[in-house]
Formats: structure tokens, sequence, C-alpha cells
């Protein structure tokens, strides 16, 4: 897994019928189909042939995590959101050439997600929870851990 700079998120237009907190997906500068929720990239990584990417969406209250699987063409292949937390990604560190650690601001909440450019069929609990709609039912390219940490208190 390695960090990547190539793709960006575009606001659509006031008339979209998707405008809010949606963003088109671009590469390098060109537009791809993919719609992703939230508003900014908060990061980019290359895995075995597909990319991870993770938005997010600062409501003030909390922050929304979305986790997104793509191929090169731009097609999502997964995509799944983490419980809103206080804060925003810290503490993300490549364990593996295909998991990804990473923590929230706020929280000792130590999370891990591995990417599998294959494929998997799993309905547990967490991978129901974390998913959304249209993804809910399909195979898993994204496999989830969270150690909740103790307490959070701020230095």
């Amino acid at each position: 897994m390695r960090p990547l700079d190539c793709f960006t998120l575009c606001e659509l237009s006031v008339f979209h019928p998707h405008c809010e907190p949606k963003r088109r997906l671009f590469r390098d500068g060109n537009p791809t189909r993919a719609l992703f929720m939230g508003d900014t990239l908060a990061a980019q990584y290359e895995c075995e042939g597909v990319f991870l990417l993770v938005t997010h969406y600062d409501h003030y209250e909390a922050v929304t995590h979305w986790f997104y699987v793509v191929t090169r063409e731009g097609k999502v292949l997964d995509q799944a959101a983490t419980p809103d937390y206080f804060g925003f990604l810290e503490r993300v560190v490549v364990e593996a050439p295909a998991t990804l650690a990473f923590g929230f601001y706020g929280t000792n909440d130590q999370w891990r997600v591995r990417v599998r450019p294959t494929g998997f069929w799993s309905f547990s609990g967490l991978a129901l929870r974390l998913r959304l709609n249209r993804f809910l039912l399909r195979k898993r390219y994204m496999a989830f851990a969270c150690q909740p940490g103790a307490p959070w208190a701020a230095k």
C-alpha cells in the first residue's frame, strides 16, 4: 500500500439532484463517473491494483468518514462508513502491504482496514453496520476491525 496524490473531489452543480454532501471524483484532472459522499478527500492509497480512498464530511456535531475501494477506471467496488466521531482521521500508518491502521481525534480507538482486491463474502454484524445501501449485499473488498481504547482525555 502506497500513498497517492492523483485523486481530487469536485463540487457538483447546485442543480444536480445529489449536490450535498456528494462530490464528483477526478483522477489526474479527468472526471470519473463516481460520486462520493463527503466534501474532503482525507487519504488515498494504491493497493494491489485498486485504490483505497477516504473522504469525510464535518457536520459540526461530528465527522462522518467514508472508505471506498475504486478500480483504475473509477468504478466503486466497495463503500463503507465508520461511526461518527468528533474529530478527524489521525495516527494513519501503513501496517502491511494491504492494511492501514488509523484512529480519530478525540478517541483512543484503533481501527484497521484491510483491502482485498479479489473481494470476499461477509455478513458479520460489523460488515453490515458499516456498509451503505447498494453495497450491503455485495462482495466485500475491505475488512474492518476496531479495538476500543482507554477513555480519551485532552492534553
